[in-house]
């Protein structure tokens, strides 16, 4: 697909479903906004988005402590700043600006961020962490994390855009990530007054998250701290950025699966959510000071 071809497509505009403005959290230590499920329930098969930062960040300060997760995959994904990511099953990672940090939960895992990564110098902290629900066969799918690198996130450079695929495919680029819900993010800079199609597939849930700027999407303006969610039977967005803007666009195949939320575990039952209970409780997620799970 040409540069040409790429920024004006032919297609079916979405219908926006949403517009909401994101809010604070009371915990104003991290500058939080928690969009999904804050302000929007869901994006199936996203059932989370917090929007942290930007703040600045004393390496010495405080983190996020160590908690456990259940039954979804979370994606941590930096705009600025470093985060060391500790598992229970080990292999600690340095987390830089770009990179993607994807933890599958599954049967239960427990981790921290944030902690001791070795810097001298404040920063200034700022990202955004998705959480997908795993489809009702693999919830209780056993633990695993992937560490991808911004040099393996393929980037799409088009006049006055810029195209990271964090998960997903897009104008013939496909991203390493490999996710169990069939899902897509794509992180988007959009200079001013310059304007893209993005094809979304037919029948896909689809969402955007402003992070700084103004857009017009399919009509409709979206400023920072804004969330657009669309409808799941057309399939392309415009963009036409009124200044300089970031965009999150994101959805999936919806999974229709039930879902209950207790806190970080997010199972599709309360029979579910009792056994989760009762493994954490076990000590079966292990911790992240020995690095190790108790097998399930």
């Amino acid at each position: 697909m040409s540069a040409k071809e790429a920024l004006t497509l032919t297609g079916t505009l979405k219908k926006i479903t949403a517009i909401k403005k994101a809010v604070g959290k009371n915990n104003s230590a991290f500058n939080i906004k928690q969009i999904i499920p804050g302000v929007l329930n869901d994006v199936d098969p996203f059932v989370f988005l917090d929007h942290f930062g930007p703040f600045e960040r004393d390496p010495n300060d405080a983190h996020f402590s160590p908690h456990p997760h259940a039954g979804i995959a979370t994606i941590s994904y930096l705009y600025s700043g470093t985060s060391n990511h500790l598992t229970s099953i080990g292999n600690p990672q340095i987390v830089q600006a770009g990179d993607v940090a994807w933890m599958q939960a599954g049967s239960g895992i427990e981790h921290a961020e944030g902690v001791r990564e070795g810097q001298t110098e404040i920063e200034i902290f700022h990202g955004l962490q998705f959480w997908i629900s795993l489809p009702a066969k693999e919830k209780f799918i056993k633990p695993d994390f992937f560490y991808y690198s911004k040099k393996d996130i393929p980037e799409i450079l088009l006049q006055g855009v810029s195209i990271k695929v964090l998960c997903g495919e897009l104008f013939g680029k496909s991203s390493p990530v490999k996710s169990l819900s069939p899902a897509y993010i794509y992180d988007i800079e959009i200079n001013e007054d310059a304007a893209i199609d993005i094809p979304i597939k037919h029948g896909y849930s689809c969402a955007l998250f402003v992070t700084n700027g103004t857009v017009i999407c399919n009509g409709a303006e979206a400023r920072e701290d804004t969330i657009m969610k669309f409808d799941e039977e057309n399939e392309m967005v415009e963009f036409r950025a009124l200044k300089h803007t970031r965009v999150a666009a994101f959805g999936g195949q919806p999974l229709h699966d039930p879902i209950v939320f207790h806190g970080p575990f997010v199972m599709n039952s309360e029979e579910q959510i009792d056994r989760i209970k009762r493994d954490y409780g076990k000590g079966k997620f292990g911790n992240v000071n020995t690095g190790k799970a108790i097998n399930n």
